[in-house]
């Protein structure tokens, strides 16, 4: 795997969340949202929304994803990306990415979906409980640039939905 990918946060709009914005975070100019509908080849995955938009049911919970996408370097960690936003807690559907934090770079290894059929802790996620996707091309990501979306993430969120 070669050079980086681009990645960045905005306010956007979704077929889910009607005329109100939300957080998106965007991988080569493309949401997250449409990215994974062609990578699980999954129709029902149309408008899920970011994890970082700080729509939880459980605001912990939330902080705690918060803190997986902010893996320390030489870390390995599954990390939701997406939910759904009519339920707004992981019991319905998450997508997660298998990020890897190292000093100049993160890199999402492979996409997945976890959800509903799975009934054990929450965090840590278990690999097993993920079905990945053999159709995710990894990412890698600038360190500096990745920080920055998710603290920009961050700042819409503030404004848009506090916790």
């Amino acid at each position: 795997m070669s050079g980086f990918s681009e990645i960045e946060a905005r306010l956007g709009t979704g077929p889910c969340t009607g005329d109100g914005e939300h957080v998106v975070v965007a991988v080569d100019g493309i949401p997250l949202s449409d990215l994974v509908v062609d990578v699980m080849e999954d129709e029902w995955l149309v408008g899920l929304v970011s994890t970082l938009s700080g729509a939880f049911c459980n605001p912990p919970e939330g902080q705690v994803v918060e803190g997986l996408w902010r893996s320390a370097p030489g870390t390995r960690a599954i990390v939701p990306v997406l939910l759904c936003p009519d339920c707004a807690e992981f019991s319905c559907v998450a997508v997660v990415v298998e990020q890897v934090s190292e000093a100049g770079s993160v890199t999402w290894q492979r996409m997945g979906l976890w959800g509903s059929d799975y009934m054990g802790p929450v965090f840590p996620i278990a690999d097993e409980a993920v079905r990945w996707s053999p159709r995710f091309t990894p990412r890698r990501f600038e360190r500096e640039a990745f920080d920055a979306a998710v603290d920009r993430a961050t700042e819409l969120r503030r404004w848009w939905w506090p916790l």
